[in-house]
């Protein structure tokens, strides 16, 4: 089943990157607050059906222990929604999955673990890529030298500042499973905190930003929440079947947020970018093989 498991995961996220990203919009400030919402509610509730159901052992004590690397995770997930607002759908999802790569460079850093030859040449040509994408996206902005500059920073912030904190949440995620939580406890702790943001997002949006919130008007939220919560339930299963072969496996889901992007946004990436994104999906396949 782990093979099923697998292509529905990367299904289910290919389709919450589209979904994020038709979410979003430069022109409306607090469209990622809407998504954060949005996920914290079906993410709840996905949550309280495990708990009604006495699906596994729950106390306040789990959810107090899971709690920074909740933090971390759903910090980055914010990082994700804000940089969708710039960057287009085929460049931002193959720069936030270079989480991979910056997950080799902190366990040799401190963990004073060393690098295959493997995973050295991946991180480089991310690396190489990443400078490609954004040389380009800085001749497209055009105009004037300053808007160039501006529109580069914005472009690579967001979907690296993504990577960065969630291979930190990565980090803490893999001491806490081996040392203190079961899977489905952690699984529920980070749903019930993301819950927490999605109430706190709501409130700031309307009592401090005072803008509406109309349900009927949160479909795609509503969607990119749903999938994401998809995915991150046969994710679980997936991971725990057969995880040598469903980690690389599953970190290519976004070639499928890529195709969607090109399909259904109508997204025009130089051909430089192009093959820049096709060697970062390469490179972070090694990497899953790898690491």
């Amino acid at each position: 089943m782990w093979f099923t498991y697998s292509l529905l995961v990367i299904t289910a996220w290919g389709f919450a990157d589209l979904f994020y990203k038709k979410s979003v919009t430069s022109e409306d400030s607090s469209s990622h607050l809407r998504v954060l919402t949005a996920v914290g509610f079906v993410m709840g509730i996905h949550a309280f059906y495990f708990l009604l159901a006495g699906k596994t052992e729950y106390s306040i004590s789990n959810f107090i222990t899971y709690l920074p690397v909740a933090g971390l995770y759903i910090l980055a997930m914010a990082f994700g929604f804000y940089g969708f607002r710039f960057v287009e759908l085929s460049i931002g999802s193959p720069l936030e999955n270079t989480s991979g790569a910056m997950a080799a460079v902190l366990t040799m850093i401190f963990l004073k673990q060393t690098m295959t030859w493997y995973q050295a040449v991946a991180v480089i040509v991310i690396t190489l890529s990443l400078i490609f994408i954004g040389t380009e996206e800085k001749k497209k902005a055009g105009i004037t030298k300053a808007a160039g500059r501006r529109h580069w920073f914005l472009i690579l912030l967001f979907p690296l500042l993504y990577a960065f904190t969630d291979s930190l949440g990565t980090f803490a995620d893999a001491y806490v499973l081996e040392n203190f939580l079961t899977e489905d406890q952690a699984n529920i702790s980070y749903e019930l905190t993301f819950l927490i943001v999605g109430i706190a997002a709501l409130i700031y949006t309307v009592k401090i930003l005072k803008k509406r919130y109309v349900l009927k008007d949160q479909l795609y939220p509503y969607l990119a929440a749903a999938t994401e919560t998809t995915g991150q339930y046969f994710y679980v299963h997936a991971l725990a079947s057969n995880a040598v072969i469903v980690a690389p496996m599953i970190a290519s889901y976004s070639a499928i947020a890529v195709l969607l992007g090109r399909i259904i946004l109508k997204e025009k990436l130089t051909r430089i970018q192009w093959i820049s994104i096709f060697f970062i999906l390469c490179s972070i396949f090694v990497l899953g093989i790898e690491i």
